[in-house]
C-alpha cells in the first residue's frame, strides 16, 4: 500500500479525472499557473489550499507540495484513497491483461489487502464498469 503521507495523484470520480492525496486528504485542481498549481480539499465546507510544482496529471505524477495547507475541519479520508489505490491496482491488472476476467483482478487485488476494514474495500458492483476494457 502507498503511503497516505506523501503527496500522489489518485484516481478521482466522474467530476474529475484525478485527485491529489496527501496527508490523508484529498485534493481536487482549482487552476494552474506557469509557475505552480493550486489545489482544493475535496470537503466544501473546508476550503483548505495547498500548491504544488507544475507537472502533468497522472498516477505517476512527481508532485513536490510547495505551500503546505492549512488545517482541515473534517477528519482525513484515509478509507477513501485506500479504496482509490485499490481500484488504480484493480484497472492495471485488467489492463495488462484485457482477456482475464474482471472479477479476478477484483479478487486478487483485495485478497492481498486482508486486514482491511470493509468499508475500506469497494464492491465490485461499483468497480465492475471502470474495470471494463
Amino acid at each position: 500500500m502507498a503511503n497516505i503521507d506523501a503527496a500522489r495523484i489518485v484516481l478521482g470520480d466522474r467530476k474529475s479525472n484525478f485527485l491529489l492525496a496527501y496527508k490523508g486528504y484529498l485534493f481536487a485542481r482549482n487552476r494552474t499557473r506557469p509557475t505552480k498549481m493550486y489545489w482544493r480539499c475535496i470537503e466544501k465546507p473546508c476550503g483548505v489550499f495547498l500548491h504544488t510544482n507544475v507537472f502533468a496529471v497522472a498516477v505517476d505524477a512527481n508532485v513536490v507540495i510547495r505551500r503546505e495547507p492549512g488545517n482541515h475541519r473534517h477528519p482525513p479520508c484515509d478509507s477513501s484513497i485506500v479504496r482509490r489505490d485499490m481500484a488504480h491496482r484493480m484497472i492495471n491488472i485488467v489492463q495488462a491483461d484485457p482477456c482475464a476476467p474482471v472479477r479476478s483482478a477484483y479478487d486478487s487485488v483485495t485478497a492481498s489487502q486482508p486486514s482491511l476494514s470493509a468499508d475500506s474495500i469497494p464492491s465490485f458492483s461499483v468497480l465492475e464498469s471502470k474495470l471494463l476494457p
